[in-house]
């Protein structure tokens, strides 16, 4: 008697790699999600979810060889070109488990590339990357101070004094930088993995860190503009306002100014890592010129405005009155000359008078005081030519 017996074997055909939900905008989540992308902690989180292994059309998820494992790669990005270093570490875990600590303890602050790896038991493989930077030790510095100034102010006054009432205008070009990313161009783009191809939602093209690089400026990435406004018998007025280009390290700004007005302004950098450092300059607003009085020539005490000869000027003293209640009076420049023959007499230079006294009196002679700010100036002025 003949015996036979027969096997039935099952043979899935499965050639298509591994897909994430976000592929098909059936969930928001990302196919790799780190517990933090800048990070001052070296232990970061990873997880993955939303992971299947596609099926064929008109066929059911038993047609397909399904989600075997999930693997981890952590390599370092080397500044400047954005290659790829040697593996750091890795972690393989089977499709039961959909998450990974890392460790990435460093000396100092480096760039990672995480890289997951899904793969089917057909041997097909998905990856996708995400980048996440560690700095615990980066902070930021101030290079020389006139690299910031108030470009609106006169400079012939160190740029403290503005003597207009337009927009407040700063500069900083080159003031502000982190030493570490001006050293160590780890923000620049980074280049694809040649053996590991990546694409499309599963490579960080936006966001955080993305492939394309961070615009910075020696690791910063933004700047505020801070400001406050003291005007006398009135309440301080404060305002701040993010620097829409931050890369071209300045800012101008129309604010409410009187003469008399001090402002206070303050530059805020903020780098990559968070770091923030501010520099502040303050401004007097005066656009008015100083005022002249009761100018006249003195002789015997007697105020009077005409001369008979040289002789007699000779004997008189030039007198006037001049103040500024603002910014206050330098130095007075003087010119006694013929109005006719445009002959010039004379001419010179006086210094104010500086009178260092809480309170400022009026004398009964022909003295008298300006008083700014808790300080008098002397602003009658006599001299003999």
């Amino acid at each position: 008697m003949k015996r036979t017996s027969s096997k039935s074997i099952c043979y899935k055909y499965d050639t298509t790699d591994p897909s994430h939900c976000a592929e098909q905008n059936t969930c928001s989540t990302e196919p790799l999600t780190l517990s933090e992308r800048i990070t001052r902690n070296p232990h970061v989180h990873v997880t993955f979810t939303g992971w299947t292994d596609p099926f064929p059309s008109g066929g059911n998820q038993n047609h397909s060889s399904g989600i075997e494992s999930f693997e981890v790669y952590v390599n370092e990005i080397v500044p400047p070109n954005g290659t790829l270093s040697s593996l750091v570490l890795s972690k393989k875990v089977n499709q039961a488990v959909s998450s990974v600590s890392l460790n990435l303890t460093s000396n100092k602050p480096k760039l990672y590339c995480i890289t997951l790896e899904t793969k089917d038991f057909a041997n097909n493989v998905r990856h996708a990357r995400r980048f996440v930077l560690y700095d615990n030790q980066s902070f930021l510095n101030t290079s020389s101070d006139n690299l910031f100034k108030i470009t609106s102010a006169s400079n012939a006054e160190h740029y403290i004094w503005q003597t207009h009432h337009k927009d407040l205008c700063v500069v900083w070009k080159e003031y502000f930088y982190n030493k570490f990313y001006l050293e160590n161009k780890v923000l620049n783009p980074i280049k694809p993995n040649s053996l590991i191809p990546v694409d499309s939602i599963y490579e960080q093209n936006k966001g955080i860190l993305p492939v394309s690089g961070t615009p910075n400026i020696d690791g910063i990435v933004g700047f505020v503009f801070h400001w406050t406004r003291k005007r006398q018998f009135h309440v301080n007025i404060t305002g701040s306002e993010t620097v829409p280009v931050f890369q071209n390290q300045q800012f101008c700004k129309a604010l409410d100014m009187e003469d008399g007005d001090t402002f206070y302004i303050q530059v805020e950098a903020i780098d990559i890592a968070n770091n923030r450092l501010g520099s502040n300059r303050t401004l007097f607003i005066d656009r008015t010129a100083p005022q002249i009085v009761n100018i006249g020539l003195l002789k015997n005490g007697v105020m009077q405005l005409f001369v008979h000869d040289t002789t007699d000027l000779s004997r008189m003293t030039l007198y006037f009155e001049t103040y500024d209640s603002h910014s206050g009076i330098r130095n007075v420049k003087w010119t006694v000359g013929i109005v006719d023959t445009r002959v010039e007499l004379g001419s010179g230079v006086l210094a104010a008078n500086n009178v260092k006294e809480v309170t400022c009196l009026t004398t009964p002679t022909f003295l008298s005081f300006l008083c700014y700010i808790k300080t008098c100036k002397q602003h009658v002025l006599f001299f003999n030519e």
